[in-house]
């Protein structure tokens, strides 16, 4: 594991690279959920590694190591939703030069939803892509939140936490599971996962982002989804998109359903879809992870041409 930072629009952007490979086939670009951090993946990436992949992956905007350290978790400035694209388009070319092999991208959540606009600029760059836990955002919620958070915003600094917004977000998230009295149990049926999420410094449960981050995700969210938008992404690039039919944050699956249709009805025919029965939020930290790891592998080897 190699740890490096590099410089975009005056942010220092810190990034890891998994390079134990001993016959490379190819290259995977991970982009992590919100409210947590790219060494999440280890496991993931080390697993990879063993099956012919090297893996690179950065700390988000107002994430991890890039976030300046524990007092400022959630602190970003203007459009970071469009910068952090703009980030992962940077490690992009670095891994390319680097390694010079085929590219795929893996994002999990909102990184997931930053890969969607990155298709739609970058799209010819990869070979294939995964959007885990990803489902499609509609236009009046994203309008309800813009509304709330600019609302805030012209009482307050902008760097002053979304504290309504992310209150509403986990409070219907843990909903459904209100029996189990365990705080983020959307993440994940293994109890031991979320305990560790739970107490990370840099994790959900001490993370809040701020309202500079909601509003550029809201704003981008009114057009992302649009014909106009979806046309961009290339017709035969591989797209696998997955979920868990537990997960309330794409309620239950059905908004992921939601957006492989869209996906399939604006001529992207090469996008499939696998639901995991019982699954919540966080496939790849989840107690049937062996079993996404595989799929995702069969997937990954399949695009890339392994026999």
């Amino acid at each position: 594991m190699r740890d490096f930072v590099f410089e975009n629009k005056a942010t220092r952007i810190y990034c890891t690279a998994w390079e134990n490979v001993e016959s490379p086939i190819g290259t995977i670009l991970l982009a992590h959920d919100v409210g947590e951090y790219c060494h999440r993946y280890d496991d993931y990436a080390r697993f990879l590694n063993a099956n012919g992949y090297y893996v690179v992956a950065l700390d988000l905007r107002g994430h991890g190591r890039t976030s300046g350290g524990y007092d400022h978790r959630g602190e970003t400035e203007g459009d970071v939703f469009g910068d952090s694209v703009d980030d992962l388009y940077k490690l992009a070319c670095l891994a390319l030069v680097t390694y010079k092999l085929p590219l795929g991208a893996l994002g999990v959540g909102y990184g997931a939803t930053l890969l969607l606009s990155y298709m739609q600029k970058y799209g010819n760059q990869l070979t294939a892509v995964i959007l885990s836990s990803c489902s499609r955002h509609r236009i009046i919620p994203a309008l309800m939140g813009t509304v709330a958070v600019s609302t805030q915003a012209g009482f307050v600094d902008s760097h002053t936490p979304s504290n309504f917004v992310s209150h509403f977000i986990h409070q219907i998230a843990d909903k459904p599971f209100a029996d189990e009295k365990i705080r983020y149990a959307w993440i994940s049926r293994d109890k031991e996962v979320v305990k560790e999420y739970v107490s990370d410094a840099f994790c959900g449960a001490q993370f809040n982002p701020c309202l500079a981050f909601h509003q550029s995700l809201f704003n981008n969210s009114l057009t992302l989804y649009t014909r106009a938008k979806i046309e961009k992404i290339p017709a035969s690039l591989p797209i696998l998109i997955t979920s868990g039919d537990a997960d309330p944050i794409s309620d239950m699956g059905k908004k992921t359903i939601a957006l492989t249709e869209r996906l399939q009805s604006y001529g992207r025919q090469r996008v499939r879809l696998k639901l995991y029965a019982g699954a919540r939020h966080d496939l790849l930290h989840e107690t049937n992870r062996d079993q996404v790891y595989m799929d995702y592998l069969a997937f990954w080897d399949e695009q890339f041409g392994v026999e």
